[in-house]
């Protein structure tokens, strides 16, 4: 991809076992880890680093993110930047019919724990097409959302530098953390949820009666204008009424997208119960 920024010589600071914050390092500069050293903490800090190929080095210290990196490697996948509108504070998406990562020109360089999150959770759209068989749902951004999360706590367990807390991606991610806390993650992918369906309504704001209509031409229209596909795909529709025409012949798309979320339903709830009492780097 080449769009990478150079490291740099990295700076390394002495400091007492006091609190540590990002502006302890050089200006110019920002935190990059930590080491304790008995009573002293040890900051190592480096220029920031930006870019997709910044993003996918730090997304590998995490053992979830070094999958989806993998995967994305293994299937060659392409990341392309674009000036295609995704959509307000969107750092990164996934095109479900193309198959490609897409970064809006203004996110390339936003920092790289910020930018590692977003390939995280959209490499695994990516994964759910290509590997499980998956089609756009609520669902499946439900289960993104929360892959992007578990990668980032990975990542600084692992050592990288916690995210810039005034951005939207710290803010779904304290989101989350907070879900986690209380042990499920009913409000956040209730909150997803709505999202989602506010966004659809807009869409088909003439009535529901005219849904059946609206999804039949969004059936034929999918290849062009495939960012209303996602936004009027949900389980409501795949299990219940059935009333899309690309499935009234083929069931099996939904049954292997019920199959692989309820995959991923089990491993959240396992990982939610082993890892509910951890800090999360004070999100």
């Amino acid at each position: 991809m080449g769009l990478a920024l150079a490291l740099g010589a990295a700076a390394t600071v002495l400091f007492s076992a006091a609190p540590i914050f990002a502006q302890s390092c050089p200006e110019g500069t920002v935190l990059s880890r930590v080491e304790e050293s008995g009573e002293e903490r040890i900051i190592h800090c480096a220029k920031p680093q930006k870019g997709p190929d910044a993003a996918l080095r730090l997304l590998r210290k995490s053992e979830l993110g070094r999958t989806i990196a993998d995967f994305i490697e293994a299937r060659r996948i392409p990341i392309r930047v674009t000036d295609r509108d995704l959509g307000p504070g969107t750092v990164a998406a996934f095109d479900w019919v193309k198959k490609e990562l897409l970064l809006p020109r203004n996110t390339i360089d936003s920092d790289a724990v910020s930018l590692a999150v977003a390939l995280a959770h959209e490499g695994y759209h990516a994964m759910q097409l290509l590997r499980d068989g998956m089609v756009p749902c609520i669902e499946a951004e439900q289960d993104a959302y929360f892959i992007g999360f578990v990668a980032y706590v990975e990542m600084v367990r692992a050592g990288a530098a916690p995210i810039p807390k005034n951005g939207g991606v710290a803010s779904d991610l304290r989101q989350i953390a907070a879900a986690v806390h209380r042990g499920n993650l009913w409000s956040t992918d209730r909150s997803i949820a709505e999202t989602y369906e506010s966004l659809r309504s807009r869409l088909f704001h003439i009535g529901d009666w005219l849904k059946p209509l609206g999804r039949l031409v969004v059936a034929f229209t999918v290849r062009t204008w495939d960012a209303v596909y996602d936004l009027t795909e949900d389980f409501e529709t795949l299990d219940r009424k059935q009333r899309h025409v690309a499935y009234w012949w083929d069931k099996g798309p939904v049954k292997r997208t019920r199959a692989a979320h309820q995959r991923t339903v089990e491993w959240k709830e396992k990982w939610i119960g082993e890892n509910r009492y951890d800090e999360f780097a004070g999100l």
